[in-house]
């Protein structure tokens, strides 16, 4: 993963911590396409769509 990559992801976890999912969100789909099939990427954006209780969707992310 590059550092802007990084960058993105850590941004993404910021904005989970302050509750802000539809910024994370944005933040992890610009993470993942730079980083395709990332798996840390996509358990937070599972985690994401958990907490906005997208649940079918928070475990197709993860299968």
């Amino acid at each position: 993963m590059n550092l802007a990559t990084q960058i993105l992801l850590k941004n993404a976890l910021d904005c989970i911590a302050k509750n802000k999912l539809d910024e994370s969100e944005e933040l992890l789909k610009r993470a993942l396409s730079s980083a395709p099939n990332n798996h840390d990427i996509l358990r937070f954006m599972s985690v994401v769509a958990a907490l906005k209780a997208e649940y079918a969707r928070a475990l197709d992310l993860i299968n």
